[in-house]
This record gives C-alpha cells, structure tokens and sequence, in this order.
C-alpha cells in the first residue's frame, strides 16, 4: 500500500513539476513561396533548390504591432505545409526534406527552419512539417532572407513537381 501511494505521489509531483510550453509572447507571419522541382532526379543524392532574396515583411509586421527591431529577442520558424496548387503530386516519393535559412554573405552557414523525416509510402497530398527551432534573425538582411530546400527522393523523380510552401515564422518579444 505504502509503494502504490509513493508511487502515485512521485507521478503526480512530476505532473506539477513537468515541461511547460514556451510562454513567451511572440507575433506570427505566414508567407507562400513557389518552387519547381524537375523531373529525373536521382535518389542517390540531395537536390537542393535555392530561392533568394524572400521578402519577410518583417518591418511591417513590427510596425502593425509598434515594435522595433530592439525588441526581438530571436526568429525562428512556426509551421510549415508543403503541397502542390495543381495536384497530382505524389509526395511518397520524397524520402525527407529539409528546409533551410540561408545566410546571404556565407552560402554555407545555414539553419533548418523546419524538416520531416521518414515520409509514410502512402499517397499523400502535402507535407506538414516540422519545426527545426532554429533562431535565423541573424540571416535577415534588408527584410530579406534566402531560403534553400533539400530533397531526398526515394526513387527516380519521374514527373516535375511545381510546389508551394505556406510557411510562418514566430518573432519572440524581449
């Protein structure tokens, strides 16, 4: 008796004592970008597609909510959704993607915003995607990010793709 209550009072003080969600105050931005994927890539290695200068709107999201830029405290990605406007896309074919914040001075340094892994063989009609919790403020020039997309296909890509990403960012406040 004495072990079923030290037991039921150990889970519930890690009930009380548990992770807590992120309380920080923060804005939501969702954007939409367009990209084309061609048809015949191999599954042998990533295939990576690169859209520059994406406009963020960020100084008029801060300036709706009458904040400057002093007053964030980082960037970083919220959701994000792939699918295709025309259809007939078959995402099982893509084993995982990635999508990344891309400096605009160093090509190299860059940060995934969000990912998924393990795509399910089952035909899908879009991707929900993970967020990669990155913080990417440093990647902002000019209210402008690049923006770089990594695929890696299960098999030979036999149609061309064209795909939309609805996506949004979150600016945590100071």
């Amino acid at each position: 008796m004495k072990r079923t209550v030290f037991i039921l009072l150990l889970g519930w003080l890690f009930a009380l004592t548990g992770c807590t969600g992120d309380d920080r105050e923060y804005i939501e931005r969702k954007l939409n970008l367009s990209f084309n994927v061609p048809a015949g890539l191999n599954n042998i290695e990533s295939h990576y597609f690169r859209i520059d200068d994406v406009y963020l709107f960020l100084d008029e999201t801060l300036e709706i909510n009458k904040l400057d830029t002093s007053s964030i405290d980082e960037i970083s990605g919220g959701s994000a959704r792939l699918f295709s406007r025309l259809g007939g896309v078959d995402f099982s074919d893509i084993e995982r993607i990635s999508i990344f914040a891309v400096s605009q001075t160093d090509k190299n340094n860059r940060k995934e915003m969000f990912y998924l892994e393990e795509i399910p063989l089952r035909n899908l009609d879009e991707l929900k995607l993970l967020n990669g919790l990155a913080d990417f403020s440093e990647f902002i020039e000019d209210n402008r990010l690049d923006i770089e997309v990594r695929i890696q296909f299960r098999r030979f890509s036999t149609l061309s793709m064209q795909l939309d990403l609805d996506f949004s960012y979150l600016i945590f406040k100071k």
